[in-house]
């Protein structure tokens, strides 16, 4: 009897450029709602919604698109 979850490791083992295309899509999202909040604050720490550079968006972008050839080029990622 095979569970949801030795399917889903099929399936993964299977198509590996689909996990690799979805962790770089969840680091991407990750680095450019960071890149949008910066901390501001004498006190103590408060954060304030700023805009982030060209870039900076730019090289987020591409660093999160390397992670997808890290299981054909690893040394060059």
């Amino acid at each position: 009897m095979t569970t949801s979850l030795d399917r889903a490791r099929c399936r993964l083992k299977a198509h590996p450029f689909a996990l690799d295309a979805a962790l770089a899509v969840g680091v991407l999202v990750c680095m450019v709602v960071g890149s949008f909040v910066g901390p501001r604050g004498q006190s103590g720490v408060s954060w304030a919604v700023r805009t982030p550079a060209l870039l900076s968006l730019v090289l987020i972008t591409l660093g999160a698109a390397a992670l997808v050839l890290r299981r054909r080029a690893p040394r060059t990622v």
